[in-house]
C-alpha cells in the first residue's frame, strides 16, 4: 500500500530541508496508522525517512552555496549519488540537456515573480550516458527584499512515458500519412473515373464524323483522278491535292486523339502473339515522319529477343515515343533507339538531343491531361505507360534541360519465342 500527499505543502525546519510535496509517494511502512500522515504528528526524523524512502527525487538547492539537500532517489534516476551533488554546485548545470538549460535558467530569473510552483519537463544525461526525463516541480523561496535565495522541489522520472509518447506520435504521425496517402489515391481515382467516362463519350462522338471526313477526302481524291488531264492538271497548280494531303493528315492527327481518348477510358484486352521487337520499331518508326534534320540510329541486334506482346499497342507506344523525340529538337539532333537485355527484362530506350525536360514537371509527366505541348491533349504518354503496364512492364526516363531526353521501356521476356 502506498499513501499520497494530494495537497502541496511544506515544512522548513532549522535545517531547510524539504518535507513533502504534492503527489509525493510515500510507502506506509513508516507509519503505524494514517493518522500519522498529519504534520503536527510527524517528527523531522520521520520525514528525513519519508523523503529518502520517496521514489522521486526530493532536492533543496541554495543559490549562493549549492545543494542542501538532495535524497537517495537522485542515484537511481541521475546516477549520481546525494555527495557528489553537495560536492559539485553546478552537477545539474553539467548534465541538464543543452535544449532545456534555458528552460531551467529562465525559470530561476522568473520564478521569484511568482507565488505558484514551476512544472518543467526537462532532460538529463544519466552518469552512465543514458539520457533522461524528468518532470519537476520547482518552489522558489526568496528573502524578504524579492530575491531568490532556495529553490525547492521533486523531479519524477517520466523516461518511459516520454518514450511511450514519442512512440505514440511516431505512429500518429505515420497513420495521419497513411490517411493522407489513401485519401490522394482515392481522390486520384475519382478523378481518373470520371475522365475516363468522358473520354469513352467523347471518342465515341467524334469517331464517326471523323470516319465521314475520311470517306469524303477519298471521294474527292478519286473523283480529282477522274477529271480529264487538262483539267487534273489544273487542279494540281492550284494545290487542290496538296490540302487534301494536309487535310488528311490533320484527320490522322485528330483520330490519334480519339485513339488515346478511348484506349485511356476503356478497358482494353491485349491480344499476345510472339513478336520481333526490332522489325516492330522499324515498323513504328517509318510511320512517324522524321525531319532531314533529325539523324536516327537503331542499335538493336538481330539477337534481341522476341517478346510475346500485343503488337499494335507497342507499335503505339513507340510512334507516340519517336514523335515525342522528333518534336523536342525543331531545330534537329540525333535520335538513338537501343535495344538490351537485364535479367528477365528487356529494355527498349528512345534517346534524343532535344530540349530536354524541367524536373519541376518531372512528376506530372506520366499524369493524364497534363501537357506542356501548345498543340497536345496530356494523353500520350499515360497511355504509353498504360499500355505498357498492361505487359506487366514499365517506363520511366531521364531527362536534362539542354541535353535531352531519354526513355527507357521495360518489358518481361517470358514467353517470346525467337524464330
Amino acid at each position: 500500500m502506498r499513501l499520497i500527499f494530494q495537497d502541496a505543502y511544506r515544512f522548513k525546519h532549522p535545517t531547510s530541508i524539504i518535507i513533502g510535496y504534492n503527489s509525493m509517494s510515500i510507502r506506509n511502512k513508516d507509519f503505524q496508522n494514517q493518522d500519522d500522515c498529519l504534520p503536527g504528528a510527524v517528527s523531522e526524523e520521520r520525514f528525513r525517512r519519508l523523503a529518502e524512502n520517496a521514489d522521486d527525487l526530493i532536492f533543496l538547492y541554495r543559490l549562493e552555496e549549492g545543494f542542501e539537500y538532495v535524497n537517495s532517489a537522485s542515484t537511481k534516476i541521475l546516477g549520481y549519488t546525494p555527495e557528489e551533488h553537495y560536492t559539485d554546485k553546478n552537477l545539474w548545470w553539467k548534465i541538464i540537456h543543452p535544449d532545456d538549460a534555458p528552460k531551467l535558467a529562465e525559470m530561476m530569473v522568473q520564478s521569484p515573480n511568482k507565488k505558484e510552483h514551476v512544472r518543467l519537463e526537462l532532460r538529463w544525461k544519466r552518469k552512465d550516458g543514458r539520457l533522461v526525463w524528468t518532470e519537476q516541480v520547482n518552489i522558489p523561496v526568496s528573502d524578504h527584499t524579492g530575491k531568490l535565495i532556495v529553490l525547492e522541489g521533486i523531479g519524477r522520472d517520466i523516461t518511459e512515458r516520454k518514450r511511450i509518447e514519442e512512440k505514440l506520435r511516431k505512429h500518429t504521425e505515420h497513420l495521419e500519412e497513411i490517411v493522407d496517402e489513401r485519401t490522394k489515391e482515392l481522390k486520384e481515382a475519382e478523378r481518373m473515373i470520371a475522365i475516363g467516362q468522358v473520354s469513352t463519350m467523347v471518342g465515341h462522338d467524334l469517331r464517326n464524323p471523323l470516319q465521314v471526313l475520311v470517306n469524303l477526302l477519298y471521294l474527292a481524291k478519286t473523283r480529282i483522278e477522274t477529271l480529264p488531264l487538262g483539267t487534273r492538271e489544273v487542279v494540281k497548280r492550284g494545290g487542290l491535292d496538296q490540302l487534301i494531303v494536309a487535310c488528311r493528315e490533320q484527320i490522322d492527327y485528330m483520330n490519334k486523339i480519339v485513339l488515346d481518348l478511348q484506349d485511356f477510358g476503356r478497358p482494353i484486352e491485349p491480344v499476345f502473339t510472339n513478336i520481333n521487337m526490332r522489325q516492330l520499331i522499324i515498323n513504328a518508326l517509318s510511320m512517324v515522319n522524321v525531319p532531314e534534320n533529325v539523324k536516327v540510329t537503331i542499335n538493336i541486334s538481330d539477337g534481341f529477343p522476341f517478346l510475346m506482346v500485343d503488337s499494335l499497342m507497342m507499335k503505339r507506344v513507340f510512334v507516340n515515343l519517336f514523335k515525342n523525340a522528333v518534336q523536342a529538337m525543331p531545330d534537329g539532333g540525333k535520335l538513338m533507339i537501343r535495344g538490351s537485355v537485364e535479367n528477365d527484362m528487356a529494355l527498349i530506350s528512345v534517346q534524343d538531343t532535344g530540349v530536354g525536360i524541367v524536373k519541376e514537371i518531372f512528376h506530372k509527366l506520366f499524369t493524364p491531361l497534363f501537357t506542356t505541348k501548345s498543340k497536345g491533349q496530356g494523353l500520350g504518354l499515360s497511355v504509353c505507360k498504360r499500355l505498357i503496364e498492361i505487359h506487366n512492364g514499365s517506363i520511366d526516363f531521364e531527362s536534362k534541360v539542354g541535353e535531352g531526353s531519354t526513355f527507357t521501356v521495360k518489358i518481361p521476356r517470358s514467353g517470346g519465342i525467337n524464330e
